[in-house]
């Protein structure tokens, strides 16, 4: 139905309505008429953002507020169009105020709370939603993504297993499992389930990153490089994957490229341990140690600060980052200098850290095993009970 349709059918049930408010069929088709307009509208907004006037799109959303100003999915559908983060925010808390029962309300509701970081809430409606209609498969992925978040991998693993099961055509499924899987270490089954989505579904989000990651991890460069190239023409591309990208170049031999890409790339404020780590790489591919050794301090008193604030994961991205400094150290020493690292001390270290996060996070241990800079470090006797594993 056309835009003036809605409209007309609209004013027509109002009218009816007027003459005789108990008339149940004229309140049922103005009650349709109303959700036809709005769903129109919410896609006409939509097709607005994506050819870039978000103005425009938050105009049509406020016109939709007048004619019905408590309709949470115009109010949801608006934070992804404002100007800032404080506008959007406002609208997801209105939206997780509501007090909603419908399926497709509370996967909003969750939704918004996943956005506000109320993980903690987020769950507990996505479990509310696997308990009302346990056959759906999204409501088990959405729990699976909330948990991932809560770093509880191995119920995450059970939900998004059970979507699977539930949709075994679901990309959306398979590419939150594939993303579990990197996370896991398990890379060849995360490239697995990431190339089966986006068989499904080209533009399904996550799946080349994943799959650029995963043969990065498994030291499979030619292919990595390939897989960075198709992720990069994507819209958006993180810091994080740049970095990996550039990692990838300087493991190729092209440490320049790796150079020139970190610093056109990324830009200032999104420059974090990993980009320094990045850059340290390529700088010592290139044997320009003490440039090197700068952005590793860098990227060393980041992680130290991240486990001051007890951040997830930091344990072992500290101890990672005193294993690059211990193998940069090694090499240089190699080539007949010094860099000013203790590298006994530093080794004791990295092994003590390590130790401490795989034991508070088991899962990490194969994600560890597949990084090259903790080779030298599985000799040491804190992970020792470790090496069998």
């Amino acid at each position: 139905m056309a835009d003036g349709d809605y409209r007309r059918a609209i004013y027509l049930c109002e009218q009816a309505i007027e003459r005789d408010s108990r008339m149940p069929e004229a309140h049922q088709e103005l009650a349709d008429a109303r959700e036809g307009f709005i769903t129109d509208q919410i896609l006409k907004a939509h097709d607005a953002s994506k050819a870039g006037n978000n103005a425009e799109a938050r105009r049509i959303c406020s016109e939709l507020l007048d004619l019905s100003p408590d309709d949470a999915e115009v109010i949801y559908t608006r934070s992804f169009f404002q100007d800032s983060e404080e506008e959007a925010k406002l609208d997801l808390m209105h939206v997780a105020a509501f007090d909603t029962k419908d399926a497709e309300s509370l996967q909003r509701r969750a939704s918004a709370l996943e956005m506000l970081e109320r993980l903690d809430e987020a769950e507990q409606v996505w479990s509310t939603l696997v308990e009302l209609t346990p056959g759906d498969a999204e409501n088990w992925v959405g729990r699976a993504e909330v948990r991932m978040s809560l770093f509880r991998d191995t119920e995450a693993l059970h939900d998004v297993n059970e979507a699977v099961r539930l949709d075994p055509q679901s990309a959306e499924a398979l590419v939150v499992r594939a993303s579990l899987m990197r996370e896991l270490g398990r890379f060849e089954e995360a490239i697995a389930d990431a190339k089966r989505a986006k068989h499904l579904d080209s533009e399904v989000p996550l799946a080349d990153e994943v799959i650029a990651d995963a043969l990065f991890r498994l030291d499979r460069y030619v292919e990595a490089e390939q897989a960075f190239l198709s992720l990069v023409e994507k819209p958006e591309v993180s810091a994080s994957d740049w970095a990996s990208y550039a990692c990838v170049l300087t493991e190729l031999g092209r440490p320049a490229e790796a150079l020139e890409l970190l610093l056109e790339e990324v830009v200032s404020d999104e420059r974090e341990a990993g980009w320094h780590s990045a850059m340290a790489h390529a700088l010592g591919a290139a044997e320009r140690w003490d440039e090197a050794v700068l952005h590793l301090d860098e990227a060393l008193s980041l992680d130290r600060q991240a486990v001051s604030n007890q951040e997830h994961s930091s344990l072992y991205e500290l101890a990672w980052c005193l294993a690059h400094r211990v193998s940069l150290a090694e090499k240089h020493s190699s080539a007949g200098g010094g860099l000013g690292i203790d590298v006994e001390a530093e080794r004791d270290e990295a092994a003590s850290l390590l130790r401490q996060a795989i034991e508070n996070d088991a899962s990490s241990l194969l994600f560890a095993k597949s990084a090259r800079e903790f080779d030298s470090l599985w000799s040491h006797p804190d992970l020792s009970d470790f090496v069998a594993s």
